[in-house]
């Protein structure tokens, strides 16, 4: 049996999935920091990329939640100091960005594992993203 899309309609299909990922991570990002604060931006990134993921994966529900958890853990690793100066440099935004990548990039996991190949590739995408994303403006979409 052959697949009735086209390698064209699947392009568009990946291409319309990455801009709404974006989207959602980096409105996320902004509505949840304009809302509720650096500790409530996990639960808003959590739910919009949940609006993303929940055709394609089964029980992303807790997508929301493995994100929520992992920001709160990356934030609090963060605002201790104890790892990263508390200074506002790049260096300091670019260590805050893997600080944050690796926590919610392996919560994360715990969903994309089951139905991912080689889900493992996440956390170290993540991790680059957010970092990226912590540097400004433009990293904001990059982290996406």
């Amino acid at each position: 049996m052959t697949n009735p899309m086209t390698d064209r309609q699947t392009h568009t299909i990946e291409w319309t999935i990455w801009f709404q990922w974006i989207m959602a991570t980096t409105l996320g990002w902004v509505i949840g920091w304009g809302l509720i604060g650096e500790a409530g931006i996990g639960v808003v990134i959590g739910l919009a990329q949940w609006l993303v993921l929940r055709p394609l994966i089964h029980q992303a529900g807790w997508w929301i939640w493995v994100t929520t958890v992992g920001w709160l853990m990356g934030w609090a690793v963060i605002v201790t100091g104890a790892i990263i100066p508390p200074d506002v440099g790049l260096t300091a935004s670019v260590m805050a960005g893997a600080v944050l990548g690796t926590m919610v990039g392996i919560a994360q996991w715990l969903v994309l594992r089951r139905v991912v190949y080689q889900a493992g590739w996440w956390v170290l995408v993540s991790v680059v993203g957010w970092s990226i994303g912590l540097t400004g403006i433009f990293g904001a979409t990059v982290a996406g």
